[in-house]
């Protein structure tokens, strides 16, 4: 379904694009991976996240402390098969470990210009926000839970015009996992 987030802006959100049996086997092979610590530099310090992550396929080198991407494993690529029958092809993934509602990720825009990022939601269903302004300051303008085993694909024009967001929430005490795939013009190298 296209769900306008703004006037000319636009996403498609497929919910249930794993069906829930496919999605909880998805969400615990998932689970099992070896990830490492999310790090991040603000105000010139190094802070460690709660989030894990796993890149795959292209390097994603969207901080300065991000990993190398690690090659394509069947069950990812099984991932991104499945991804691409509706996304078109894609480049490089990142799969994300969230363990409870207090792990989450601020405002920003995903960087290098992806033509499309897809982003697959299991497990706890949580917030997606999009908003407008400085990231210090960004104001939200659309917010939608997103379910286990469903499906968003952002456009770079709205990528481009909107950050977007998980906010933490004390409601939620179950882990996430999230997969994000990306289409990029110019591919910065594979693996």
């Amino acid at each position: 379904m296209e769900i306008e987030i703004a006037p000319g802006f636009s996403v498609t959100y497929i919910e249930g694009f794993y069906e829930p049996r496919e999605a909880d086997d998805l969400f615990h092979a998932l689970v099992g991976l070896e990830m490492t610590h999310e790090e991040v530099r603000m105000r010139g310090r190094l802070y460690r996240c709660r989030r894990k992550t796993l890149p795959v396929g292209v390097d994603y080198n969207y901080n300065p402390a991000s990993k190398s991407a690690s090659e394509w494993t069947p069950l990812m690529l099984d991932i991104k098969t499945r991804v691409e029958s509706v996304a078109g092809p894609l480049d490089g993934g990142l799969v994300q470990l969230y363990p409870d509602g207090n792990a989450g990720i601020g405002w920003h825009e995903d960087k290098h210009k992806p033509e499309v990022v897809a982003s697959l939601s299991l497990g706890a269903e949580r917030d997606f926000v999009f908003g407008v302004g400085p990231t210090n300051k960004c104001t939200e303008v659309w917010r939608r839970r997103l379910t286990h085993g469903s499906l968003i694909l952002v456009p770079s024009q709205t990528n481009e015009a909107f950050k977007h967001r998980l906010p933490p929430t004390k409601r939620v005490n179950q882990p996430r996992v999230n997969v994000t795939l990306r289409r990029f013009t110019r591919q910065p190298g594979t693996r």
